[in-house]
């Protein structure tokens, strides 16, 4: 950072009281990136899966190992229309990365209550035969930057400050590709619309052809997500969706109260039919997961929006996860 950009951030800070002062960031500048890696075919392999695009959009990766593939396609088309010559797409995976505050033109505003658009996952679900996604694995990565920080009730600006990595979350996806056939008996004269084990459709209860099956058996995304410290995200279910949260903190700088206040980023999850699972068999035992249900024939999105709300502290943290380089101006400034 040059001097300037020094001399207006310690002017800035300093129309803060030295004494007990503590700092909230209420604007923040954002880059939300995620990616795709270790993915897995049906038979085992990856040759299944073709994989491509670029989570960073061209620019430069904020993700731990750079940055990864946004599409996985599989399948071959198959042509269900009974000699119809034209033939559907094949199956696949998109996310909608990267977002940002420098595309959007807007920041997150800390505790406003708005949700902030990220990274959303869209499924393209299609008729297809041969090897299907089996398994994949997703990393969600969000960078922060502050903008302006709250005086006696006022946003000050800050000036250009670098980003910095919010936790990073990874999420175990095991994908269930159903069976669409159904059984040839009638029941009344009615067609059972069971599938060929004589069930209903898995996981809805329902039979093929209703509610959510009305174009065949619903496929299935079962997942779990951990933060960069591996610990297990808690899902909460509400009326949009279903949320769950990571918190950070800020490193301090000149004993400011940067590090005074603790900040929560919650995600929200929606836009599909979402059930929680008390055992998410194929990824991990005995671990709670959430599974999203997408209709045939047809493209599904999973919306991933986000907030920040803040939390004062009792007491400063010892230890600050957020890796701004403003403790290393402090640093520098100590050994002048």
């Amino acid at each position: 950072m040059k001097v300037f950009a020094k001399t207006c951030l310690v002017a800035a800070i300093g129309l803060v009281s030295t004494s007990a002062s503590a700092i909230k960031i209420t604007e923040w500048g954002y880059i939300n990136e995620a990616g795709f890696y270790n993915y897995v075919d049906s038979a085992g392999n990856t040759s299944g899966i073709t994989a491509s695009g670029d989570s960073a959009g061209g620019n430069t990766s904020i993700l731990p190992g750079g940055s990864l593939d946004t599409e996985l396609a599989w399948g071959i088309p198959t042509n269900p229309n009974n000699g119809n010559p034209i033939v559907g797409p094949q199956s696949a995976l998109l996310i909608d990365s990267p977002q940002s505050s420098a595309a959007s033109g807007s920041n997150v505003v800390t505790d406003s209550g708005d949700w902030t658009v990220g990274t959303a996952m869209l499924h393209e679900n299609f008729p297809i035969s041969g090897d299907s996604l089996s398994t994949t694995q997703l990393i969600d990565g969000l960078s922060l930057q502050p903008q302006a920080f709250d005086f006696e009730g006022t946003s000050v600006a800050l000036p250009v400050l670098p980003f910095g990595s919010a936790p990073t979350l990874n999420f175990n996806i095991l994908f269930k590709e159903t069976n669409n056939n159904l059984v040839n008996n009638y029941v009344n004269g009615v067609r059972s619309g069971k599938t060929p084990d004589g069930n209903p459709c898995e996981y809805t209860g329902l039979t093929n052809g209703e509610g959510v099956n009305v174009n065949g058996c619903a496929d299935i995304f079962l997942f779990t997500g951990a933060d960069q410290a591996g610990e297990e995200l808690d899902f909460i279910v509400t009326d949009d969706g279903i949320e769950f949260s990571t918190t950070f903190m800020l490193p301090d700088f000149n004993d400011m109260g940067f590090d005074e206040y603790e900040y929560t980023a919650t995600t929200r999850l929606s836009g599909l039919s979402l059930t929680l699972f008390d055992d998410c068999a194929g990824l991990t035992d005995g671990v709670d997961c959430v599974g999203f249900l997408t209709p045939e024939n047809g493209i599904s999105t999973l919306f991933a929006d986000f907030q920040i709300t803040a939390r004062r502290v009792s007491e400063p943290a010892t230890i600050a996860i957020f890796g701004l380089t403003l403790l290393g101006l402090a640093s520098r400034r100590r050994r002048a």
